[in-house]
């Protein structure tokens, strides 16, 4: 199992086979506390795909239900077109064993045709450009019954199984596993536009999206029925946006009931100036207490979730807040506030790490986080899945960077609307899905769906780089101690952090787009093998030195040289995938015609292939 690490704040340590040897030290980073929660790996498990977006996860006794705009999904490791499978737009797969199950509905809604301008057609619906017609029938949001026995499904379509669910339906899912569970009777007429958010309790299901008609009655944004039979209830707050496809994005429930959460692109609630985040009563629809108001008018909520005590979300800033909250759910006062850069669209809590779906490009301002890696940079990066301390005082920037790309323009149904990757993520067991309209994972092809988990690390580091060899001069050697150092440390010259007028390293980045990340093999972290070239002399100097190597899911590197096959310097030193530095090791008295290897490791044992150059 993955362990639980001492964070980051480890010192420098070597240990020489042979007193021959010397280096000079410099002090490792000591920038996370000591007791670090600990990540699931980096390391993607097995997991069946779709061929289209994944907007919307939910979970019942491990059965894990998606939710989107996509017609077929595919086994894992299957190319598109390969093994598929029909699933309309919901798809349900067992966690324990990651197989498809029988459950199976078809989402449909109308076919419109583009208007002269072409202006009202909504980019996140599937568009035939060619028959300049479009169709709305995604499924974006699904939310459990408190009793476990149905989910609720809400989004763009009209019919399920050519029955009239328009925007929303329920079906049971008792026997999930062994047969196609199935839709019930529940029903809510006139809903005149798209449903994006649900919040359910034992006898009401709370909605919120961007209608503004629901059972021929005004509702905007928000609306309530009952949980059995669909009639509409008089809650009403009416929230009001300043854009067609704004409204009200999340929802949740308090922990005690005594309250619904929401997060959207509104300006006023209940005839309230509120933007972005607001607390309802559930029974009236008026406001109530929520002390921070910590959303500028450019940013929006985008996802919402809580555990006994907290309620957290992510939000899209437009050059604004894009980062992650923490607050008290019953005061709204901010117990943590990241203002990372790069819109933040899904949100998930495990054991005490919250987990994070965006394309962070600068979290320079939170702790553990790192600078702007987009905006004026040779090679734009950005970091689409973070791990962050959830329930300390402040948050911090967690060492854990698997990544994926943020769709395909090869792929029609990923680039619309915007090409942002992860979209949702839920929690099931120990286990942390993830969906959107990615159609990479770590560099290797898996699309819109993927899973990690706390199971064993495999994924090794990456190469030491930009590979260099020096002969020490006669000066340079004259220059040297006297005297071996009785304990040799590796001496290091970091690179300087970029900022938005440096261009950073060209070592490959984990996250580059359009730059490709470093092609794994079979693990999170590619298996690329350490170079390292030297030269010696008969009198014996050699300096041995190599641009440092990063490892997805853990800070610690240890460099193990050899010479002549026998183990004899080690570094150890903390590094981070955006602060590539050198390193170099000295043998004091090495022996004409002497072969080098140098290796890297990560705390689990995984260890790249060694690379060997004769001297």
């Amino acid at each position: 199992m993955r362990r639980i690490r001492n964070a980051f704040a480890l010192t420098l340590a070597l240990a020489l086979a042979i007193p021959t040897t010397s280096a000079q030290a410099a002090p490792a980073e000591t920038n996370q506390a000591a007791a670090a929660p600990a990540t699931v790996t980096a390391d993607p498990m097995s997991t069946w795909q779709t061929n289209g977006i994944v907007w919307t996860m939910e979970t019942i006794d491990n059965v894990v239900y998606i939710g989107g705009n996509f017609t077929k999904v595919r086994p894992p490791g299957a190319k598109k077109g390969e093994n598929e499978v029909d699933r309309k737009n919901l798809a349900a797969f067992d966690a324990n064993t990651g197989e498809l199950l029988p459950f199976s509905h078809n989402f449909t809604a109308p076919v419109y045709v583009f208007d002269a301008d072409n202006d009202k057609v909504d980019p996140s619906c599937t568009i035939d450009w060619d028959a300049e017609t479009y169709t709305c029938d995604t499924v974006y949001e699904i939310r459990r019954s408190p009793d476990n026995q149905r989910i609720v499904v809400g989004g763009d379509f009209v019919w399920v199984d050519g029955k009239d669910r328009r925007k929303l339906a329920t079906f049971t899912v008792a026997n999930a596993r062994t047969a196609n569970a199935g839709l019930t009777s529940f029903r809510v007429t006139g809903t005149d536009r798209r449903v994006r958010s649900l919040a359910v309790t034992d006898s009401t299901i709370y909605f919120g999206g961007i209608f503004a008609n629901v059972a021929g009655q005004p509702r905007s944004q928000l609306a309530a029925v009952d949980a059995t039979s669909g009639a509409l209830k008089p809650w009403a707050p009416n929230a009001q946006g300043r854009t067609a496809n704004g409204g009200v994005l999340a929802m949740v429930v308090a922990p005690d009931k005594s309250r619904i959460i929401i997060g959207g692109e509104f300006d006023k609630v209940a005839g309230r100036n509120i933007h972005g985040l607001a607390a309802l009563d559930p029974n009236t629809g008026e406001t109530t207490r929520w002390d921070s108001a910590v959303i500028p008018s450019a940013s929006y909520v985008t996802d919402l979730v809580v555990d006994q005590d907290t309620v957290y979300g992510g939000a899209d800033g437009r050059a604004t807040f894009d980062g992650r909250f923490a607050a008290d759910p019953y005061t709204g006062k901010m117990r943590w506030v990241d203002n990372c850069a790069g819109a933040t669209w899904s949100v998930a809590i495990l054991r005490d790490v919250l987990y994070s779906g965006s394309h962070a490009h600068n979290c320079s301002s939170t702790p553990g986080g790192f600078p702007e890696t987009n905006y004026g940079q040779e090679n734009p990066q950005w970091y689409r899945l973070l791990a962050q301390k959830a329930r300390e005082p402040e948050t911090e920037i967690l060492h854990w960077f698997p990544n994926t790309n943020g769709g395909d323009f090869s792929v029609p149904a990923t680039h619309t609307p915007a090409r942002l990757g992860p979209r949702c993520m839920v929690v099931v067991g120990d286990q942390l899905w993830v969906g959107g309209q990615f159609t990479t994972v770590n560099n290797k092809q898996q699309q819109s769906l993927t899973r990690f988990t706390f199971g064993a690390d495999t994924g090794a580091p990456t190469a030491p780089s930009e590979v260099k060899a020096e002969v020490l001069s006669a000066a340079q050697r004259n220059a040297a101690p006297s005297s071996p150092a009785p304990s040799p440390s590796p001496e290091i010259t970091p690179s300087p952090q970029p900022t938005p007028s440096q261009s950073p390293s060209p070592r490959p980045s984990p996250s580059a787009e359009p730059s490709p990340t470093p092609s794994p093999s079979g693990s999170s972290s590619p298996r690329i093998v350490p170079q390292a070239y030297t030269e010696t002399t008969a009198t014996g100097r050699v300096r041995i030195k190599w641009t440092s190597s990063y490892d997805l899911d853990d800070a610690v590197i240890t460099y193990r040289i050899y010479r002549n096959g026998e183990h004899v310097g080690t570094v150890e030193r903390t590094e981070k995938p955006w602060a590539p530095g050198s390193v170099e090791w000295i043998d004091e008295a090495a022996p004409s015609g002497a072969t080098y290897t140098v290796s890297a490791s990560d705390p689990d044992g995984n260890t790249s292939k060694r690379i060997t150059a004769t001297t």
